[in-house]
């Protein structure tokens, strides 16, 4: 998939969000490190955010479009890819289908009342096999772990296709 620079004007934060040590749980904080180079491209931003959660609040500071890549439990094979948008993801967390539910939860309440909540959040997660201490991803999960990039720049493309369209004005010719 190819997204021209200019195509996004908007700010984007893609936000991964787990915990390094705690197995499938840090596959957020690994599509950063994994995928970086990819999502590198004007108007985005890709940030770790770890476990860091409500710290994250300045992050979200003229943000328009966040795309959060987190493990998510929904009782899905290990290593299936879910997207959820808009008021699904505020149930997921709420449901503690995210594994980072707590941060956040916290992060995305205080985001609404300081103006900080993008207007778009989006939900990228994969299905974890492995939620206990150590740093490697389950074997279930790796073996998916690479493709999980292209559901973020489908996102991307989705995002650049509406402002690109935002941009047709039409003239009445009298």
């Amino acid at each position: 998939m190819n997204i021209r620079h200019s195509e996004l004007s908007m700010p984007v934060l893609v936000l991964g969000i787990g915990n390094l040590f705690m197995g499938d749980d840090g596959i957020g904080a690994r599509i950063h490190r994994l995928q970086q180079e990819q999502l590198r491209m004007p108007g985005v931003r890709v940030v770790d955010g770890g476990t860091i959660g409500l710290g994250l609040l300045g992050l979200l500071d003229g943000v328009e479009r966040l795309i959060i890549v987190d493990a998510v439990k929904c009782g899905s094979t290990p290593g299936t890819i879910v997207r959820l948008a808009g008021e699904q993801v505020q149930r997921c967390i709420k449901t503690k289908l995210s594994v980072a539910e707590a941060g956040l939860s916290d992060l995305l309440a205080a985001a609404e009342p300081s103006g900080r909540l993008p207007h778009e959040i989006v939900l990228l997660g994969m299905e974890p096999a492995v939620l206990e201490a150590g740093e490697h991803l389950s074997r279930e999960v790796a073996s998916q772990f690479e493709i999980l990039v292209d559901p973020v720049l489908a996102e991307l493309t989705r995002i650049a296709d509406v402002e690109r369209d935002k941009t047709w004005a039409l003239v009445e010719i009298q």
